[in-house]
């Protein structure tokens, strides 16, 4: 069940959301699914990712949404960051950090990368304060892979 939006950016929208089964609170990234296939490579980066400093992976649907006159939608089911991004924290916070936590989402964003960097080969490319959530412990959650590339090896050419 959708309450409420929490996102918006050039070709998706993100709500909270509240899942039936679990009674999880989640975040549903939702697209057209003609205009998906962004979201649809996200999907299979991030459900190949687990770490603790990464956004966590719960699914994907496809749905006829009403209010989107019945056409098919792309829903990308991801952990809920009840904090927002770390602009939105530093906001409620006067715009700034104290150096202790500066030094702790430094160190919880730099260990994210290293991890999808050398366990998965996975280039982000868009690292921001916009794409970095706050988990409800209030770590760094490193999220948005929609312009994520995988290190593909270089294929060189004999002499």
């Amino acid at each position: 069940t959708r309450r409420k939006t929490i996102g918006r950016g050039s070709s998706a929208t993100v709500y909270a959301a509240m899942c039936h089964d679990s009674g999880e609170t989640i975040a549903v990234k939702s697209a057209q699914f003609h205009r998906s296939e962004f979201l649809q490579k996200e999907a299979k980066i991030l459900s190949s990712l687990n770490s603790p400093y990464v956004i966590g992976y719960r699914g994907f649907e496809v749905t006829k949404e009403p209010l989107n006159n019945g056409e098919a939608t792309y829903n990308l089911l991801m952990e809920y960051a009840p904090y927002g991004t770390l602009i939105d924290a530093a906001t409620k916070n006067g715009g700034f950090f104290d150096e202790t936590r500066v030094v702790s989402y430094t160190r919880q964003i730099l260990l994210g990368l290293e991890y999808i960097h050398n366990s998965e080969g996975i280039a982000h490319c868009d690292i921001k304060g916009s794409n970095v959530l706050v988990g409800e412990n209030g770590e760094a959650k490193i999220a948005d892979f929609g312009c994520a590339k995988w290190d593909e090896p270089e294929v060189t050419e004999p002499v």
